[in-house]
């Protein structure tokens, strides 16, 4: 009995990774929309080829250059600015994506199907 929960633990973990890859994912696909319409100068790319995601033990590690948080501000202390949308509403829209599918995707028979994969017995 003690196998199957910690086999259970392991399928959830595997789970809530499999979520974490594919919204890093999602985020940087709705990142480069957001910068491919914003144009080529210098502050575009450094945010563009700055950003990296990684995945382990259910963590999401989101990297990336400063610049990034200033090109979403619509006042800097420089004056104001036309901002654009890379960060706060693309974070933190797949951060609600990550906690309601956390909560609601787990179901039976994708425990099931998940622990075909992993070879383990439920």
């Amino acid at each position: 009995m003690i196998g199957r929960s910690h086999n259970n633990g392991l399928i959830e973990k595997a789970f809530v990774e499999n979520i974490l890859r594919e919204e890093a994912d999602n985020i940087y696909r709705a990142q480069d929309r957001v910068l491919s319409k914003a144009g080529n100068n210098k502050k575009i790319n450094l945010t563009r080829y700055s950003r990296s995601f990684s995945v382990s033990n259910m963590n999401l590690k989101l990297t990336h250059n400063i610049q990034e948080r200033f090109i979403d501000m619509k006042r800097t202390r420089y004056g104001k600015q036309k901002p654009i949308s890379v960060h706060n509403t693309i974070i933190y829209g797949h951060w609600n994506n990550i906690i309601f599918r956390s909560k609601v995707e787990l179901t039976n028979a994708l425990r099931s199907q998940m622990a075909l994969q992993l070879n383990l017995e439920i």
